[in-house]
Parts: structure tokens; sequence; C-alpha cells
């Protein structure tokens, strides 16, 4: 007689195939249309900036380079400051969205799965031009303030690591389990609806 799985070895079994189906649809299919929000919406947040030059935003060469044209105070003056980067990082931003989606639905069945879909899929379209106006952020501070106090230097590159390397990673588990609770109670066996009352 075969011994039952164990709920962390089901949930295994079912969320690698799902990985592997949302990666390589992401990669073939939809990192264009990822790429397209993540330039668009960047753009529109560093063209917000006040004062910004009418150059501001985002440029892709057809051999994937971005470019940000990103504004900063410069002696009282607000100019562009010309930041490029590979495209390993925009792409990198966009990475959480199928891993979350391979969670959720690896996650034991609930009414609200669409719901959660489409509530961690809204948050973590947030993060891809959040994560690239954070690295401008630290890029600028290095560059154009390198007398910037070290606490406060330090605390922007924590941030911009955070949100670049950490966050497309550890972001969609994260959510997961703050959206899914019966995530947490099956699979970590932790229940967050249920909270210890001390005696």
């Amino acid at each position: 007689m075969s011994r039952p799985r164990s709920p962390q070895s089901a949930f295994l079994l079912r969320v690698l195939p799902l990985l592997a189906v949302f990666l390589a649809l992401w990669w073939f299919l939809l990192l264009p249309v990822f790429l397209g929000w993540e330039r668009a919406s960047t753009d529109l947040l560093l063209s917000a900036f006040p004062g910004a030059p009418l150059q501001t935003g985002v440029n892709v060469s057809p051999d994937g380079i971005w470019t940000l044209q990103a504004p900063a105070r410069v002696n009282g003056v607000t100019r562009n400051i010309r930041l490029e980067l590979p495209q390993r990082l925009p792409t990198q931003l966009t990475v959480a969205i199928p891993l979350f989606w391979a969670i959720i639905l690896a996650a034991p069945r609930t009414a609200r799965m669409w719901r959660l879909l489409l509530a961690g899929t809204a948050a973590l379209l947030a993060l891809p031009p959040l994560g690239l106006l954070l690295y401008a952020i630290h890029v600028v501070q290095i560059y154009v303030y390198p007398g910037t106090p070290v606490v406060l230097s330090r605390t922007i590159a924590a941030v911009d690591y955070i949100a670049s390397t950490v966050a497309p990673y550890a972001g969609p588990v994260f959510l997961a389990v703050v959206l899914h609770p019966e995530l947490a109670t099956t699979v970590l066996g932790y229940d967050l609806r249920a909270p210890e009352i001390a005696h």
C-alpha cells in the first residue's frame, strides 16, 4: 500500500509543472507585453517628476538596451541623467507574475481563485516600474549626489537591491500566502486566520 503524500509533496507535484508551463508562456509569448507595460508605466512615472524636461522617459534600442532619461535637480536646475541598462533587469522584474500564477493555481482550490489571480497580478504589475524607478534613484544618488549621508545611501542601495533582486522571486510567494491563507495552512502548517492567543 503506497504511503499517502504529504500536503507539501502534493503541492510541489502540482506547482513544478505549472511553473514550467507559465515560465515558457511568459518567455515566448507574454514577455513583450509585460515589457511594453513596464516601459509605458516607467515613462509615465519619470515624466510626472516636477519640472521634468520633455526628453524624460524610457527608450529601448533595437538590440534591447534600455535608456532611462531620469530627471534630477542639480544646482537648482532639473535636468535629465541618462542611464543605460541591459534588458536583463527589466525582464527580471516581470518574472514575478508567472511565478505567482503557478503558486496560486497549485494551491488548495477556493471559490476566490480568479479574484486572487487578478488581485495578485495587479499588485505585481506595480513591481517593474517601481523597480526601475528605484534603480534610477540609486544610480543617480551614486553619481550625482556622492556626498549623500552614509545611512541614506546604504538605505537606497538596500531598497534597490530588494526591489530588483529579491522581490521578483520572493514577492510572489509572500503575496500568495497573504492572499490565500489556506496555502499557508495546508502547505506551511501555519494558520494566518487564527493567531495564537496568550493565556
